[in-house]
């Protein structure tokens, strides 16, 4: 059996990892790097048939995270992965992993100083119009009233799903979070529902000089 050996940490991010071989049918990972799911997503961009990795493992393979990995060749034809990780993985989605309910009065035009393509384009009048347009249309049909709900549409299918969902929510025994919190997080939601539209709207009037006097946004 050839001697152990330890292959040196990466210091490229997003991998960093330590890498422990014992012989190609045993070796130990510890670190930051790929999880073990679909071939294409795990094989080097180097090795692939095609430039580019299909969609499909781009957005549905876990990606990486942090844990520890036993792998090795068993033969010519078989390699095998298994491991344990900290987490789903950098694709993974998170009940609050974006700003989609951030806030009802959440600048319209946030973040586009830090985005170099939206800032360039936000220089171009047409592309700028439309794009205020377009939010203002968007707020427009949240706000649709329901016949009969009394309720604009983005608060009444708050409150549908809310309702469609509330008893298996309350049943379920494992899930991260009490009662209590779903119950305050969806209050918000539909809180920001009945508010956000208007506010938009609003706003993106504001910005394009065509303000109604009955708008008022801080």
């Amino acid at each position: 059996m050839e001697p152990p050996s330890i292959t040196p940490i990466r210091r490229r991010v997003p991998h960093r990892y330590v890498n422990v071989r014992v012989g190609n049918p045993f070796q130990v990972r510890v670190g930051k790097f790929e999880i073990p799911f679909g071939l294409e997503e795990t094989t080097n961009t180097m090795e692939l048939d095609f430039i580019y990795r299909t969609r499909g493992s781009d957005e549905l393979a876990p990606a990486r995270h942090k844990g520890v990995m036993a792998h090795g060749r068993l033969g010519r034809l078989l390699e095998y992965e298994f491991g344990g990780f900290t987490g789903d993985g950098d694709n993974a989605r998170v009940w609050d992993s974006d700003n989609t309910f951030h806030a009802s009065d959440f600048a319209i035009t946030s973040g586009h100083e830090q985005n170099v393509l939206m800032r360039r384009a936000m220089l171009v009048p047409e592309l700028r119009a439309l794009y205020f347009s377009a939010l203002a249309e968007a707020a427009a049909l949240a706000m649709e009233p329901v016949v009969g709900a009394g309720m604009g549409w983005l608060e009444w299918d708050i409150v549908r799903q809310r309702d469609l969902t509330a008893q298996a929510m309350q049943l379920d025994p494992v899930k991260p979070f009490t009662n209590e919190q779903v119950a305050v997080a969806m209050d918000e939601m539909v809180a920001f529902a009945r508010g956000r539209a208007a506010f938009v709207m609003c706003q993106a009037a504001i910005l394009t000089g065509t303000m109604n006097p009955l708008c008022v946004v801080p």
